[in-house]
């Protein structure tokens, strides 16, 4: 996985065969992308996935819930992203796509500032009392603790 700020705006994208596309906007870290690809193997490997594709599986697996669409909707590529993580097997695949869309790696995409702190709060339903009740010290704590909900809550998916 490799991160990317992308010059070009994204107008419309299509699925591609071999590749994923996620906006890195809505991602905590690498840790929570990580844990969603790890999470998507593990779902493949014991028949227990939700997507009928692995590149799915891991979208799905970052949202922290089973509706596939809403997965699209909040970690898909929309009209003006341009901060993305790709995911491939196929490295032509992925730089095809980087020359196409004019994207330089970039990994700073994936920090979490105070906006996407609260954005992903926001999409995970994730209070700010869940985050207080370990009493951080500072916002970098927040933060940590924020990713670990996240994780939590990927990793409830796999009790249905």
């Amino acid at each position: 996985m490799i991160y990317y700020k992308c010059l070009r705006l994204f107008e419309e994208i299509s699925l591609e065969n071999g590749i994923q596309v996620i906006n890195a906007d809505m991602v905590a870290g690498k840790e929570h992308l990580e844990h969603a690809i790890n999470q998507a193997i593990k779902a493949f490997n014991k028949g227990r996935n939700i997507a009928k594709n692995i590149l799915l599986e891991v979208l799905v697996r970052l949202s922290g819930q089973r509706q596939i669409r809403h997965a699209i909707d909040k970690f898909g590529i929309k009209p003006g992203v341009r901060n993305i993580v790709i995911i491939s097997k196929d490295k032509s695949l992925i730089e095809s796509f980087v020359k196409k869309y004019k994207c330089k790696e970039d990994e700073d995409i994936l920090k979490v500032d105070e906006e996407k702190y609260k954005r992903l709060k926001e999409i995970f339903g994730i209070e700010d009392s869940e985050i207080e009740a370990f009493n951080p010290k500072n916002f970098e704590e927040k933060i940590d603790i924020l990713k670990k909900l996240i994780i939590e809550r990927i990793a409830l998916l796999n009790l249905d």
